[in-house]
């Protein structure tokens, strides 16, 4: 490059491409390395010296000192926080009154996938229908997609003052046991409860490192935080810089794009530990496609870190983070009628390789082998699927056996937090598998006798998922997770399908289920009222309608169309 183009010195010393974003500043290749962003020959002096804080100078020298000033006095504001010398007054956050119902957000931005085991009892149903997605215009931004090479001229998204994080963290963190992995500090460390004002430092160092994926990952922990706050103290309780849910997208935002320029910045444990975080976030979210590519991203950093050969697990986030990823991908593909990225031989999932030292340990393996076997016969399609289905299920019959005593008892109340929420976890892991393994078969048996032992399966674990989910709503606190809504509501669609399948008038056989159903509408409206969840919300409204059709008690239109959670819309004749 000649002296005397655009390019800055550094740029021109290394003969790259010198390129400076639209908003001014430093250029990408100066931010990437780190270094000052100085120009060839150095710009004309004004007349009259002008404050680097000065808000009247021109031009991009000028805009780059502006952000560093509103940087600089941040960073002052939160340091006076840490010290307890003065309290940041910001303007009170307006939270919206419901999350935005919009297609885009309540089907996950993606496809409806036919493939997906409430899709397909749909196609086997009469009278219900799946109606076609409508295509929207790309007018927001997805998650990521800015260039990483833009990530450090990025502004960092503003955190809550200090006030308001001694608020988030007292009221969570009795949570952080069951969140995935998160260590942060100069000399890293797991966060956890008691040590409020250790984790505030902690956070802050992060947001302050300039290196990305420790940006990214207290953003992670402060998007949990605020997510999982009860929603109606968040305007009473709390002065957020922006509304929670404009605040979590930004976090969200710019840890995707933190996350997406690993290649420049390569592969760490603390970016494992950001997909930990994130792919958490999203199914509490309602994302599970989200979800599921983030993991799949994780497992391939997991694999290139060497994660998969157990015998390098000398530590413990290496120990949590390998069977984390590799079993929730697996029970996430399940989910979405989708391929696992991983067999029962691939490296650090054969039995010899996965240390299973607890009993719930062992019976999350074993599941997540069965939902390993359920993918395969879903993607197979063959006429022999159902002999299959069969010797599954006997595998599932082995688990259930094999369980500890008193596992499908109900929680005991007085147990810790993380002892209940595991176990049910478990169930939950459990009942699910049984419903869609044999979801293909149910309806089946009303012509076939030879699928009524799928019928009976498949009812048995709707009525499972259902009383599990109403019985976590009476044992603690609420924990958002709209996802866990979801598959309330979608076992009482598989329970009602199949009420209705075998009912006769008068008949009096199925008079728990209608309790059950009746239960599952009353606990799902309820979550929408005190969480503000939209998910629950849908599921209450689709079911309360499809209850009343039921029982002749609707009086709309005849062919009507509802929304289902995630899977779009549906008509029903």
């Amino acid at each position: 490059m000649r002296l005397g183009t655009k390019s800055c010195a550094e740029c021109r010393r290394r003969k790259v491409r010198c390129e400076v974003p639209q908003e001014g500043g430093a250029c990408t290749g100066c931010v990437l390395h780190s270094i000052p962003c100085v120009p060839q020959q150095p710009r004309a002096r004004p007349n009259k010296p002008a404050s680097i804080y000065s808000a009247s100078e021109a031009g991009a020298g000028g805009q780059e000192n502006e952000a560093l000033r509103q940087r600089l006095a941040h960073l002052e504001r939160m340091m006076g926080d840490l010290r307890g010398d003065f309290d940041v007054q910001q303007d009170t956050t307006q939270f919206p009154d419901e999350y935005d119902d919009s297609d885009d957000d309540l089907n996950d931005n993606s496809q409806v996938h036919l493939d997906a085991p409430l899709p397909a009892l749909w196609q086997t149903t009469p009278h219900i229908q799946s109606v076609p997605p409508r295509v929207t215009s790309n007018a927001s931004q997805s998650i990521g997609s800015k260039s990483p090479k833009m990530l450090l001229a990025l502004q960092v998204p503003p955190i809550p003052n200090s006030s308001d994080l001694n608020t988030l963290f007292q009221e969570l963190e009795q949570y952080w046991v069951v969140w995935p992995p998160c260590t942060l500090g100069k000399t890293p460390r797991q966060l956890t409860s008691g040590q409020i004002h250790e984790t505030k430092t902690a956070i802050i160092e992060a947001i302050y490192s300039n290196n990305p994926i420790l940006v990214a990952k207290a953003l992670l922990w402060l998007a949990f935080c605020v997510f999982q706050f009860p929603r109606p103290r968040i305007q009473r309780d709390m002065n957020l810089p922006k509304p929670a849910r404009e605040l979590i997208d930004e976090y969200l935002s710019y840890s995707e794009m933190a996350i997406n320029s690993v290649d420049v910045f390569g592969h760490s444990m603390d970016e494992l530990e950001c997909y930990g975080l994130l792919w958490k976030m999203l199914f509490d979210m309602g994302k599970p496609r989200k979800a599921w590519q983030i993991l799949r991203q994780a497992i391939t950093s997991a694999m290139q870190l060497g994660l998969h050969k157990t015998s390098n697990h000398n530590d413990k986030r290496r120990k949590i983070l390998w069977p984390m990823f590799w079993q929730t991908e697996r029970q996430l593909s399940c989910i979405l009628g989708l391929p696992s990225c991983t067999s029962d031989t691939h490296p650090g999932t054969t039995p010899d390789e996965v240390p299973n030292t607890t009993p719930l340990e062992t019976a999350s393996y074993k599941i997540s082998i069965i939902a390993g076997k359920i993918i395969e016969r879903d993607q197979i399609h063959s006429s022999s699927n159902f002999a299959r289905t069969l010797r599954i299920d006997e595998d599932l019959e082995k688990l259930t056996d094999s369980m500890p005593p008193g596992f499908w008892e109900p929680e005991d109340p007085e147990q810790d937090f993380a002892v209940i929420y595991y176990s049910m976890y478990a169930k939950f892991r459990y009942w699910y598998l049984q419903k869609t393994l044999h979801m293909p078969y149910m309806l089946k048996s009303i012509k076939e006798s030879k699928y009524q032992h799928s019928f009976d399966r498949a009812m048995d674990a709707a009525r499972g998922m259902i009383l599990l989910n109403h019985h976590s709503r009476q044992l603690g606190p609420d924990i958002m997770c709209e996802a866990m809504e979801f598959h309330g509501f979608s076992s009482a669609i598989v329970l009602l399908i199949g009420v209705l399948a075998r009912q006769t008038p008068n008949d009096r056989t199925f008079k728990s289920d209608w309790d059950l159903l009746d239960m599952t509408s009353q606990d799902l409206r309820q979550t929408a009222v005190r969480l503000d969840c939209i998910v629950a919300k849908q599921g209450a409204d689709a079911l309360d309608i499809l209850l009343a059709t039921s029982r002749g008690a609707y009086a709309g239109k005849e062919d009507l169309t509802m929304t289902i959670p995630y899977f779009g819309q549906v008509k029903v004749n």
